[in-house]
Parts: C-alpha cells; sequence; structure tokens
C-alpha cells in the first residue's frame, strides 16, 4: 500500500469518507503512512449526536493542522442539555439539577393572601372624585402585591430553585452555541452540507445560531426551543446574507419574527436559493403578498400534517407564494407531501447522510 501514490489514496479516501464520521477515524488509526495521507479527509464527513460532543469536537478541531479541519458534510445535533444521555446510560447516570432537587423536596406550606375589600357598591354613576380615589387604591393595591410577589419569591425556597435551574441551563446553552458557532467559523470555507437540529432554552433568531457560511449549498434546519415564556424570535431587523451560494433549504420549527415579508427575508439569507421544503402552515400565517418568495427559487416541497389542513390547489399556491397563474408557472413546481421529519433526531441524520452519499435525501 506504500507504493501507491497519495494523490489515489486521497481519491480513495474522498469516495470512502461519505458517512457519520467513522470511516475517516478509522483511517487514521491504519497506520502512521495512512494517518498522514488521509487526514484531509479524516474530518470531511462529521455526524455530532449529542450537546456534549460539541464542545469536544471544537477542541479537537482546534488543535488539528489547519489542512485538516475541511469539513465539507456536517450534522450537528443539540437537544436538551439537560436531558441530553445517550440510550446505553441509565438513570442514576443523570447529573442532579435544581430540577431532580425539587421533585424530591417535601411539601411546603402555603400562605394564604386575605382581602379587605368590601362588597360595598355606589348607588348611582361615581363622580369624578370616586374615579380618581378608585383609581389611587387601585394603583397601591397593585404596588402593594407586586412587592409582596416580590418579597414571596425572594423568600422560597422553590422559586429560587427554578430561577437557578433557568439560568444553569441557558448558561450551559450559551457554552455549547458559542462552540458549535467556532465549529461553523473554522469549517466555513470548505462546508457544502450542514444539517442541524437544535433546541436551546429560548428561541434564538438565525444569525445568532448561524454565522455567514459563503460556500454552503444546502441547508437543513430543525429549531425548538423549551423556555414556556418565551416567544417565537422577535426583531426590528432585516435579515442578513448568511449563505450567498446556498441552493437548497429545507426548515421544520419556529421562525424568526421581522418587519420583511417572508419572501423578502428568504432573498436577503439566501439570494441564490432553488430548493426550499417547509411546512404549509408557514405560508399561511402571513397575508398573500407577504408569503411570495424569490423568483429564483424553482421548486417548492410543502410538508403537511395529517390531521390538518389539506394539500389546496397547485394554482393557487402557485399564486399565494410567485404572483403566478397556470400559464406562468411552466418553470416552476410545488410539491405536497404528508411525510415529515418532524423534530426526531435520527430522521434528520438519516436524511442528511443520504445527501452526503448522493442520493435524494428531503427533495
Amino acid at each position: 500500500m506504500d507504493h501507491v501514490p497519495p494523490e489515489i489514496w486521497e481519491q480513495i479516501f474522498t469516495l470512502a469518507c461519505t458517512d457519520s464520521g467513522r470511516t475517516g477515524v478509522s483511517l487514521s488509526l491504519v497506520s502512521t503512512y495512512f494517518h498522514h495521507i488521509s487526514r484531509l479527509c479524516q474530518y470531511q464527513s462529521v455526524a455530532l449526536t449529542r450537546s456534549k460532543h460539541i464542545p469536544l469536537f471544537r477542541h479537537a478541531l482546534s488543535h488539528a493542522p489547519v489542512e485538516a479541519r475541511r469539513i465539507k458534510y456536517l450534522y450537528v445535533c443539540c437537544p436538551n442539555v439537560f436531558l441530553d444521555l445517550s440510550d446505553e446510560e441509565d438513570d442514576p447516570d443523570y447529573v442532579e439539577t435544581p430540577m431532580d432537587s425539587l421533585s424530591r423536596s417535601g411539601s411546603h406550606e402555603r400562605m394564604e393572601v386575605g382581602s379587605d375589600s368590601s362588597d360595598e357598591e355606589y348607588e348611582g354613576s361615581p363622580t369624578p372624585e370616586e374615579l380618581q380615589e378608585a383609581l389611587d387604591e387601585s394603583m397601591a393595591l397593585s404596588e402593594d402585591r407586586r412587592s409582596f410577589q416580590q418579597e414571596f419569591h425572594d423568600n422560597d425556597p422553590e422559586m429560587r430553585i427554578w430561577d437557578d435551574f433557568d439560568e444553569e441551563i441557558q448558561a450551559a446553552d450559551v457554552v455549547i452555541l458559542e462552540a458549535f458557532r467556532d465549529i461553523l467559523r473554522e469549517a466555513a470555507s470548505s462546508l457544502l452540507l450542514l444539517s442541524v437540529n437544535w433546541t436551546s432554552f429560548r428561541p434564538l433568531l438565525l444569525e445568532e445560531l448561524l454565522p455567514p457560511l459563503p460556500n454552503l449549498v444546502e441547508l437543513h434546519l430543525c429549531r425548538a426551543f423549551t423556555s414556556q415564556d418565551e416567544i417565537d424570535p422577535e426583531t426590528e431587523d432585516s435579515a442578513p446574507t448568511l449563505f450567498s451560494r446556498l441552493r437548497r433549504l429545507h426548515i421544520y420549527g419556529y421562525l424568526d419574527q421581522r418587519p420583511d415579508s417572508l419572501g423578502r427575508s428568504l432573498g436577503r439569507i439566501a439570494p441564490t436559493l432553488t430548493h426550499i421544503r417547509m411546512p404549509k402552515h408557514y405560508i399561511r400565517s402571513f397575508p398573500p403578498q407577504s408569503a411570495r418568495i424569490p423568483d429564483t427559487i424553482q421548486k417548492v416541497i410543502l410538508e403537511i400534517f395529517l390531521g390538518g389542513e389539506l394539500g389546496g390547489d397547485t394554482d393557487d399556491t402557485l399564486e399565494l407564494l410567485f404572483g403566478l397563474g397556470a400559464s406562468d408557472s411552466h418553470s416552476k413546481e410545488i410539491e405536497f407531501t404528508t411525510h415529515s421529519l418532524r423534530d426526531d433526531p435520527k430522521a434528520w441524520e438519516d436524511s442528511w447522510l443520504e445527501r452526503v452519499m448522493g442520493l435524494r435525501g428531503p427533495w
């Protein structure tokens, strides 16, 4: 094997390293010679399926030779960082969190809040003076209630536990997110295909999750958040250009709320986009004019969920998305499908792997 020119081996390794990364790692362990000549392909295709893998891989990547940091195909799954255990790990391996402590804490005494308000009613219309007096009393009562709630909150261990738990989750999210963005920045010049299944505590704008990736050709993106107090991320800023060469986009989960229309945002984010796959309800949540998408897009796949709305008429959808009638639609394709990956990490990884191997994937 040592007599085969390295250029031929590099071609073989390039064709072989189209999986979740095991081939690249295995090649580096065959021999010193293979370790040396396969290093350009070692990280060609990588799948990170747990949140703790992200900072570990960032560390490994930062210590690899510069020429070996060429990632072409990357899949990243970041589930809830406090529930991220593999199937092989048993319950005793869970790290105790404030939530665990809370579930085992004893019963807490409840404070009963009384009210001194009377049932006395006014006869006739109140005078302006009486209205002002009632308003002043109401404001004073509201202030007293806020003060009491704050005092109760500050002195109740259970409330402090929940606050601490939220802070721990957000702190962990920041660490994982920054490691992820470091990986993407390192691979930005070589990355062609990226699939991300990301769950965070609070929702993230697209530019908060992903840095600019100028050579990315295909993106699969599924986003979710776990906080009950949050809503879809909102900003007054227009969408930035993140993917100047992107051709295919598969999105699922929440959407950024921006002043621009859906079509204008897509045109800014990925000005060369030709294929998009998304849930159908995305376009139904916008006014008709706002739902129109860039003319560069040639094919739209709309996911319809069982028990939800029907597929609808193709001509009507073409009119809604492109402003085109049936006679003008020869260059556009609309496809309705009941098959959705939803937020299943394994399904997203399998779809990504199909594309790495040159198969159809979600298209």
